[in-house]
């Protein structure tokens, strides 16, 4: 189709400079042959440089188009993939092996909280799956990833309204926040990346389509 475009673009605006040329020619021909030749003569070379021209523009503005609809189309993956990501982990929150995935995200809060006495927040869903076996394994696997110690215990605060911890200092002065939007919006520029290089790699299998 943007083929089909370009060659009906240009093919009537040079029809269109072709018909003038040829009106010229008719009021001149009373000036003998050789002037009508070189008014047609020149027509055609015109003709010719304005067809290149809308070529070359019609050209670049399906290449701008082709370059919106790319990033349409990433975006649209990038916030589907959110947002099933969010719907999964929300979805795993009832299965035992939630537990470790907790687990997993209390840790890497004390590691980035680097504070020794520490309490943890959660969805009040997710509280109910924190108990003092947990903490204490946090606490553990802190101390073999880091050979720090940390006295880990539950917030005496309102429950989160998100899924994911809340990890901060007992003094209140450091929080580290990994809730899952949060999480999600500290690695948009890799989760970005992949949706990329995910539809390049499909494109790349199945060709661009010029519709």
């Amino acid at each position: 189709m943007l083929i089909a475009l370009i060659e009906r673009e240009a093919g009537d605006e040079a029809e269109r400079l072709l018909e003038e040329a040829r009106t010229d020619a008719e009021r001149t021909r009373s000036a003998g042959k050789t002037k009508s030749d070189r008014i047609l003569e020149e027509a055609e070379r015109k003709a010719a440089s304005q067809v290149q021209r809308i070529e070359r523009q019609s050209e670049a503005r399906i290449a701008a188009e082709m370059r919106r609809r790319a990033l349409r189309r990433q975006e649209e993956v990038f916030q589907q993939t959110l947002k099933r990501v969010r719907t999964r982990l929300q979805e795993r929150v009832g299965r035992e092996d939630y537990r470790d995935i907790l687990l997993g995200w209390i840790v890497e809060a004390l590691i980035g909280l680097r504070a020794g006495q520490s309490e943890v927040n959660a969805s009040r869903q997710e509280l109910r799956l924190i108990d003092d076996a947990l903490l204490r394994r946090a606490e553990r696997n802190l101390e073999e990833l880091t050979g720090r110690h940390a006295a880990l215990a539950l917030s005496d605060g309102e429950p989160l309204l998100a899924q994911g911890v809340v990890v901060s200092a007992a003094d209140g002065a450091l929080v580290f926040d990994n809730r899952v939007q949060t999480r999600l919006l500290r690695y948009q520029s890799e989760i970005r990346s992949m949706v990329h290089g995910r539809l390049a790699q499909l494109e790349g299998a199945g060709g661009e389509s010029h519709e």
